[in-house]
């Protein structure tokens, strides 16, 4: 049996996960075309529809239905993901960052859970590490200017403006 009681498919991939609940959450409210929710801290960027897989198929009057599924549409638009979604509360942790399993809804994180930007939440995340320990501080403590700046020049791009809205 080995050290490990669970068996794991080679094609096994979860979509969905346990996500860090911080002082900020990230909702379908960010990622909305209309009246979207404002991110006053970005780090990275989101360029992807809510993507959410069925939650459940169902028989109704004798054909078979999936239940709960959510992808794109003509709502949406690409958003900044805030630096508070990758931290946790500080009466919690203090020097955890959290670049995979952000603080956020789970049709946000439908949106959210692409590798490109888990590679540039990486990145925000390594950059805020170094500001954390060069400055002696916890990550909840991190200059949002000092990090945007640091990111500004590593060529992240954080305005999700600059990279247009698509058709």
């Amino acid at each position: 049996m080995g050290i490990f009681p669970y068996t794991f498919s080679a094609n096994s991939r979860s979509t969905s996960g346990r996500r860090v609940v911080s002082d900020f959450v990230m909702t379908e409210q960010h990622s909305r075309r209309e009246n979207p929710a404002v991110v006053p801290d970005p780090v990275a960027v989101a360029y992807w529809p809510p993507d959410v897989h069925s939650v459940r198929r169902i028989v109704r009057d004798g054909a078979a239905y999936d239940e709960g599924f959510v992808f794109g549409g003509a709502t949406w638009r690409p958003f900044g993901v805030a630096y508070r979604s990758l931290v946790p509360k500080a009466s919690e942790c203090t020097n955890l960052l959290a670049p995979s399993c952000p603080s956020s809804s789970h049709i946000a994180f439908g949106a959210i859970r692409i590798e490109f930007t888990f590679m540039a939440m990486g990145q925000a995340c390594g950059a805020a590490a170094v500001l954390a320990l060069n400055g002696k501080t916890r990550v909840q403590g991190v200059n949002y200017g000092q990090l945007k700046d640091l990111l500004l020049r590593e060529g992240a791009v954080l305005n999700a403006s600059q990279i247009g809205t698509p058709e």
